[in-house]
């Protein structure tokens, strides 16, 4: 069992069907996961090869998961542009560095939005492909700066409305939520923004055990959220557990 802020987790769970009478101790942090709209690199920051690859890289890439383990990314990048990305990841550390690059040894170039970070003795590389060149990267850091500046709100509910249409202006996702948790564990829609043809859910209100503690406990830890399909099937990474500690990466 592990500790996640002030709740437990079992880490047998990793991988196994959840149910209503187990979700309480699902490790949601080590979910050994992502989702499908892009792939995921976790690199030893040692030797700089991959350690684990989602296993969608095949779909997105043409190269099985597999065959990924243990090579550096020559088969991704050239040489120059390689080496331009190896001297970041010195100083990577646990705050997301974005940044747009092309897949120049696949044959079809494709250009990616590339979020880096350290954490948990990884580096992690995650890309989430773009389409529109023009419109570039998110950009983290104008997001979050974005954000600051709904403290100038006159009321919380006004904040609220402001930052959750910030972040859909932003986004263009077609749903965005702010979610209130009471003392009772209960929680509250209390600001939204969706597509006028959504059904809302602004008001709706939900029992404590619509979102397990160790679920809650994240939430304070990572504000933010980003579901790209609500309908999405997991991707699960290869292989699940980390070499090194024999579990998932956090």
């Amino acid at each position: 069992m592990v500790r996640t802020g002030a709740t437990l987790t079992d880490e047998s769970l990793v991988g196994q069907p959840i149910t209503l009478t187990n979700c309480d101790r699902e490790p949601i942090h080590i979910p050994g996961s992502i989702q499908p709209y892009g792939f995921l690199l976790c690199l030893d920051p040692r030797t700089h090869r991959v350690v684990q690859a989602s296993a969608n890289t095949d779909q997105l890439l043409g190269l099985p998961a597999e065959t990924l383990i243990g090579r550096d990314l020559t088969f991704l990048f050239h040489e120059e542009r390689l080496q331009e990305l190896s001297t970041q990841w010195f100083t990577l550390d646990e705050n997301q560095r974005l940044q747009g690059v092309r897949l120049d040894q696949l044959a079809s170039q494709p250009y990616f939005k590339l979020i880096q970070h350290r954490f948990d003795d990884l580096l992690w590389l995650e890309f989430e492909p773009v389409q529109d060149l023009t419109a570039g990267p998110l950009d983290m850091p104008s997001l979050n700066e974005a954000l600051g500046q709904m403290l100038g709100a006159t009321s919380v509910k006004e904040f609220c409305q402001h930052a959750v249409r910030q972040v859909s202006n932003i986004t263009g996702f077609d749903r965005v939520m702010l979610y209130r948790f009471a003392e009772d564990e209960s929680g509250e829609v209390v600001a939204e923004a969706c597509r006028p043809d959504m059904e809302p859910f602004l008001g709706l209100h939900y029992p404590a055990t619509d979102i397990p503690q160790q679920a809650r406990a994240m939430y304070l830890r990572n504000w933010l959220r980003f579901i790209a399909d609500v309908n999405y099937a997991a991707v699960p990474l290869v292989p699940v557990r980390t070499p090194s500690t024999g579990r998932p990466p956090t």
